[in-house]
């Protein structure tokens, strides 16, 4: 350790001796030491020099020796000293240790979108803050311009030679501006829960499903079970004649209007689900959804085996028409035939109705003054009367009539005051009233309703059992 004293004070010997030899032993010393602050260390040097050069233009000819950083680390580092404490007491102390008569210290700090830097000057001897102030700016380029005037006034000062700087040339801009102190917002925080809160919703919606799901294959084992007591015997009802199936046909179709319209019903309320944040209760709205039990297919295709209905799967072309015709002849009847007879043709009349056995093969089909009816399928143009009847299908372009109805129809329009198609409907129902299985179009009138919506409605009531929300006023769609 005395080695090391020895050394330093050998060095600041020379330091002394190399500056000024006639006046090495009157010369006291003034340490400037390194600015602190968030910033670069050569950053903080280059302010640092800054103070160096206002400390040096305070005290030209006077008696005093200004010591740079590379004097003061060398000194200390010989001494064995510890320049990290370097506020307060400690830069007072610093000073004494390093023969340094007064000793200049400065901090840097940013506090909203402002620069501060303090400048403070120490007697080393008696421990005194004998001056001190600071400079402000938004930029540290503000802060490195009013450090070397600062310094030279702060400097001066102490030493009892107050300097005057020179004025600039032109006046720098005073930049004004009020910020709030920063608090913290939280964000990260909010943007955990909200995160957490999504996770929640997202969970709570999956149970729902699952619980739809289970409720609904609760309804269809329900429906299947009620289906396998009655298939059996409604099977046996085929060998019946036509006259004998109505019970059967009354029990298969109870059976569909339930199957058709079974729901399933979560009421309102709150699903807790487990999330990263814990718990989670989003609330959700009551939800109904249709369901439609497995075994519809099979019981429509016995309801059409029940009532005679042979579906098509495509209507005849030209040719199978113009052989279709060949096959029919129109039976006389004679003069009451054609008043009030049942005929078959392609283009017959009659006074008071026209029905046919079978299937009607023509281009229309007119009963002028109170029926059209066709025990089997249309296929013409038209059929038109005041009550127009198919039992079958209807392929054609247009059935009129004040009561219009057909097992399926596949044409342009059903119009007429009350229209009905027991199973499927292809086209447009134009109606007061229109009632249909299967839509496949359009259902335009005051009251209109289908089992199965894959289209639009058009009216004051409309009702839809499936595909399609069950009750609309004005219009309704399913697709």
């Amino acid at each position: 350790m005395a080695a090391r004293i020895a050394t330093a004070l050998l060095l600041i010997a020379g330091l002394v001796l190399t500056t000024n030899p006639a006046q090495a032993e009157e010369q006291a010393r003034i340490a400037v030491l390194e600015i602190q602050g968030p910033l670069e260390i050569r950053v903080l040097q280059t302010l640092s020099d800054r103070v160096r050069a206002g400390v040096l233009q305070a005290a030209p000819g006077t008696d005093y020796l200004v010591m740079g950083r590379e004097n003061i680390a060398l000194v200390a580092q010989d001494m064995g000293l510890d320049l990290s404490c370097l506020e307060g007491a400690c830069e007072v102390e610093t000073g004494r240790n390093i023969g340094a008569a007064f000793v200049v210290s400065g901090s840097l700090i940013q506090m909203d979108e402002s620069w501060i830097c303090s400048i403070k000057v120490h007697d080393t001897q008696s421990g005194a803050l004998l001056q001190t102030d600071q400079t402000t700016g938004p930029t540290i380029k503000h802060i490195l311009e009013g450090l070397k005037p600062l310094a030279a006034r702060l400097m001066g000062a102490a030493l009892g030679s107050p300097v005057q700087s020179k004025p600039p040339a032109q006046a720098a801009p005073q930049v004004t501006a009020a910020f709030r102190t920063a608090q913290p917002l939280g964000v990260a925080g909010k943007l955990r829960e909200q995160e957490c809160d999504q996770d929640g919703q997202s969970k709570g919606r999956a149970s729902r499903v699952a619980r739809f799901r289970a409720a609904a294959a609760d309804a269809k084992a329900t429906a299947g079970m009620a289906w396998q007591r009655r298939q059996a015997e409604l099977e046996q009802c085929t060998q019946l004649d036509r006259s004998g199936r109505s019970i059967c046909i009354t029990e298969l179709n109870h059976w569909l209007t339930s199957a058709r319209a079974m729901r399933v019903t979560l009421p309102a309320g709150i699903e807790t689900v487990q999330t990263d944040c814990g718990p989670r209760s989003p609330a959700f709205s009551e939800e109904t959804r249709s369901v439609t039990a497995e075994d519809l297919p099979a019981a429509e295709a016995l309801l059409d085996r029940l009532i005679g209905i042979q579906e098509r799967t495509r209507p005849m072309d030209y040719d199978e028409l113009e052989q279709h015709l060949s096959k029919f002849t129109a039976p006389d009847y004679g003069a009451l035939g054609e008043l009030a007879g049942c005929t078959i043709g392609s283009d017959d009349l009659s006074a008071i109705g026209y029905c046919v056995d079978g299937d009607f093969v023509g281009i229309y089909h007119i009963g002028w003054m109170l029926w059209a009816r066709v025990e089997g399928s249309h296929y013409g143009f038209a059929q038109m009367s005041y009550v127009s009847l198919v039992e079958e299908n209807f392929y054609g372009v247009i059935q009129f009539g004040l009561y219009s109805r057909a097992g399926s129809f596949y044409g342009m329009s059903q119009f007429g005051g009350w229209n009905r198609v027991d199973h499927k409907m292809v086209g447009s129902q134009v109606g007061i009233v229109n009632i249909a299985g299967k839509v496949r179009g359009i259902q335009l009138g005051l009251y209109n309703r289908a089992e199965h919506l894959r289209g639009v409605q058009i009216g004051v009531v409309n009702r839809v059992s499936e595909n399609a929300l069950p009750f609309m006023v004005g219009i309704n769609a399913g697709f």
